[in-house]
Parts: structure tokens; sequence; C-alpha cells
């Protein structure tokens, strides 16, 4: 079954099928004031789950997870934020008014000496 892209979430792809990629990465708000006026930005419902949506869209891109007034669980971003990792994006920093800055990457395999 395909899953839908996450609220402004067509808007943004189809922006970077054009060509347009933000230099300061791509914004998650759980807040639907935030993610509406912005093209660079997308809604994560905080009431939604992680797995509801396709977020394949991001691969490569640097994204900012954004819980500015507390309304989505914790532990449900942090679990959007590993599965946006898996997905393939660069990194995610995880940013909520109640807990310290917490970044996610992908695993490094193998380390030059």
């Amino acid at each position: 079954m395909k899953k839908k892209l996450p609220p402004f979430g067509k808007r943004l792809k189809e922006r970077m099928r054009k060509g347009f990629y933000s230099t300061n990465g791509v914004n998650i708000y759980t807040s639907w004031n935030m993610g509406r006026p912005y093209s660079h930005c997308i809604t994560f419902p905080p009431e939604a789950s992680p797995d509801d949506y396709d977020w394949s869209f991001l691969t490569g891109q640097e994204i900012s997870l954004i819980n500015t007034n507390g309304n989505a669980d914790y532990e449900s971003l942090k679990e959007l934020a590993v599965l946006l990792v898996k997905s393939g994006v660069k990194s995610v920093g995880l940013i909520d008014v109640e807990y310290p800055l917490q970044c996610f990457v992908p695993k490094v395999k193998g380390i030059a000496a």
C-alpha cells in the first residue's frame, strides 16, 4: 500500500522535483501554523504515527524536526528521527522545548585509519 506524503509534503516534493532545495535544509514542525506558510517546511501532526507517511522524498536532505510548543510526544519524535535517517536523510536535529537538542545521523560503517 502506497503511503501518503506528510502535510505540505506534496508542495515541497514538487518544488524539489523542479530543482529547488533549501540551503538551510527542511524543517518539519509539529504545529500546523508553522508548516503552512513556508514552502520548505512540512508538518508532522502530533497525533500521527511516523509510519503513516512516505518520507522517502527527503532523501539526502538535512532535517530539523521542531516541536516548538511541546504538543507532540517526544518518543514519537525520536521514532520519526530514526525513521528519517533510515530513509536516507543526511541528518536530523530534534529540537524540543523540554529536552536538549539531539542529533541523529546514519551510522558510519568504517573509519579510515
